[in-house]
């Protein structure tokens, strides 16, 4: 890797959190597709990360999805056409068009020229999004990961402790 992919790849990382931690901060804000409301969450952002810690569906996923690419593309059209530029050349398709253009820019280059669309930055912003969910944890999620949001330990965990004793 050339110091220049480094530093691209650096800047649209940049960019990407950008995005993801506005998308987060928006997802907080509302709690629409939760499944229940009983449950000890108590926004989107907190069902987004207790689905990705490997928990059973607590949020509408298909239109979890769809909100999320819906604040991916506000934030992403929001962007400078520079940054668009150098978060899409981490994509597949930027770097296959990087590949072929040869790192090559002359006098006449032209970022507007350049075929950047934001479907191809949706699994980079997927991905930033999901490591800084699966990190996250306060006490709604640990409740309702370990304790099933009622302060007793949950079932499954009890059922994985039986499991583990036959093993043995």
């Amino acid at each position: 890797m050339t110091i220049l992919d480094e530093m691209t790849f650096y800047w649209s990382q940049q960019v990407a959190i950008g995005i993801a931690n506005k998308t987060k901060i928006l997802l907080e804000s509302k709690h629409n597709l939760l499944h229940n409301a009983d449950t000890c969450l108590v926004n989107n952002w907190e069902g987004f990360c207790v689905q990705v810690q490997d928990e059973p569906l607590t949020i509408d996923w298909d239109e979890g999805i769809k909100e999320i690419h819906s604040f991916f593309y506000r934030y992403f059209e929001s962007l400078s056409i520079e940054e668009q530029f150098t978060l899409w050349l981490q994509s597949e398709a930027g770097q296959v068009w990087s590949s072929h253009s040869n790192n090559n820019i002359n006098d006449t280059f032209q970022y507007d020229k350049v075929p950047t669309d934001f479907d191809d930055c949706i699994q980079l912003l997927m991905t930033v999004l999901i490591e800084i969910a699966m990190d996250f944890r306060n006490d709604n999620i640990t409740n309702y990961i370990e304790f099933d949001c009622n302060g007793i330990e949950s079932e499954d965990d009890d059922y994985e402790e039986e499991e583990d004793e036959y093993d043995e």
